[in-house]
């Protein structure tokens, strides 16, 4: 089949704008490429910068955490070594007054004993310690008839100091009572209490200060001294 010349023309005309077209859509396309690749970098660069500020926020934040849990643990053993320093000290403390309580309360009692030994095997001083506490009592009463209530060997003794002293009428009663003598008028509103166990209650401050004196010279209870129970 014969070709016409017009058809001929046309298709070389249609060739021709092909290969005019395709370097221009080539060169378009590798723009829009490449603005993809730029776009692409620039994302994933942004991406990477997030995700550094994310851990490196996040780094901060275990630092501070870290920091703020040592300090508080170490503030808390501070706090426990002070607690357990204090409680040793005054542990130390009690110890020491404990100590001292019972060297005290021994010579206090070694002062009873002496005193039950005086009455045993000296009975003239004895005697006179008991005519002191009558007379002190005396003084502390008004003038009149007075009572005296004593065990039988404190009375006997008594009775024997008082028959060449001149005092006011004396109304001896035996009564179940430790060594010493109670005093009172003969109405019984006025009493005063001159047994040594009383005694030794009344004074028992100024008897537990001259004895830790004497026993730990120097000493107070500002540095653990005794305490007066």
């Amino acid at each position: 089949m014969s070709e016409l010349p017009g058809d001929a023309a046309r298709v070389d005309h249609d060739m021709d704008d092909t290969d005019t077209a395709d370097p221009r859509v080539a060169a378009l396309c590798e723009r829009v490429r490449r603005l993809a690749e730029a776009e692409g970098d620039e994302s994933r660069r942004a991406l990477e910068r997030q995700a550094q500020e994310i851990v490196t926020a996040a780094r901060s934040r275990t630092d501070a955490e870290n920091t703020a849990a040592l300090q508080g643990e170490e503030a808390r053993l501070r706090k426990q070594a002070a607690r357990e320093l204090q409680n040793a000290r005054l542990d130390a403390r009690a110890s020491l007054a404990a100590f001292r309580w019972s060297q005290l309360q021994g010579v206090l009692d070694e002062t009873q004993r002496a005193l039950e030994d005086l009455r045993a095997h000296d009975r003239g001083r004895y005697a006179a310690a008991l005519l002191r506490l009558f007379h002190r009592a005396r003084a502390g009463l008004p003038n009149g008839p007075l009572v005296v209530r004593a065990n039988a060997d404190d009375l006997q003794i008594l009775r024997d100091g008082l028959e060449t002293d001149s005092v006011d009428p004396v109304h001896y009663v035996e009564d179940d009572l430790p060594s010493g003598l109670v005093v009172s008028t003969a109405d019984g509103n006025i009493v005063c209490d001159q047994t040594m166990d009383r005694r030794r209650a009344r004074l028992l401050g100024e008897l537990q200060l001259v004895a830790s004196e004497a026993l730990f010279p120097g000493h107070t209870d500002a540095d653990g001294g005794v305490d007066a129970r």
